[in-house]
């Protein structure tokens, strides 16, 4: 899909990497069925998962685990911003790039 929005190949990059976050932090935190949409809003690029995982939201940009940055670190690297929100089936979090 986002080759196929003629993406610029960074901004394809920065979007996988990402989504990979995002979705490794379902798995391994949410541990719920998820939904991941992709948008092409005029000049944005809005990128978002949702979780059923009611509560705790994310916290702060974590801290380095096994040499590893954390998921968040890197959304909060890359994305030109990101955030969530809370909804009655679960949370959503969700990043956009400049396109």
């Amino acid at each position: 899909m986002l080759v196929r929005w003629r993406l610029h190949e960074d901004v394809i990059d920065d979007a996988v990497l990402v989504v990979a976050e995002l979705l490794s932090n379902v798995v391994d935190h949410a541990r719920t069925p998820f939904r991941l949409v992709l948008e092409l809003r005029v000049r944005l690029l809005h990128v978002s998962v949702e979780d059923h995982a009611g509560g705790r939201a994310p916290v702060g940009m974590g801290a380095a685990v096994s040499g590893r940055v954390s998921g968040l670190r890197v959304v909060n690297a890359v994305a030109l911003r990101w955030g969530w929100q809370e909804h009655e089936a679960g949370k959503t979090v969700w990043a956009e790039f400049v396109v």
